[in-house]
């Protein structure tokens, strides 16, 4: 209700765009917007391991469900020297163009 009716002012002649009211009440849409897409996120991650359960049901699928659980430990060692690598090349960009590139300023941009 309340983000209708500064929807309404702003169509209207005497709508202030400095209005404080205005832009706290974007700050807290924002905000439980940012919150939606971070659960929806999350929730079709779980939903993809959830896919692997129905994997067994099959023979065919089985035997994938098999192999990937085998090669679990391995693919984990995999994963983590991978990050190791991309953290040290992440590291080494924001030293060598940080102070020049805006996009190598922070580590996690």
């Amino acid at each position: 209700g309340l983000y209708v009716s500064y929807a309404i002012k702003i169509y209207t002649s005497d709508f202030d765009w400095q209005s404080t009211k205005f832009i706290q009440g974007l700050d807290s849409l924002s905000l439980k917007y940012t919150t939606a897409y971070d659960l929806a996120a999350m929730a079709i991650f779980l939903l993809f391991f959830k896919v692997f359960k129905y994997l067994r049901l099959s023979a065919r699928m089985s035997m994938i469900w098999e192999t990937l659980s085998d090669a679990a430990g391995d693919i984990f060692s995999f994963c983590v020297l991978y990050f190791i690598l991309y953290f040290g090349f992440m590291c080494t960009g924001h030293v060598i163009w940080g102070p020049e590139l805006p996009e190598w300023s922070t580590l996690f941009k």
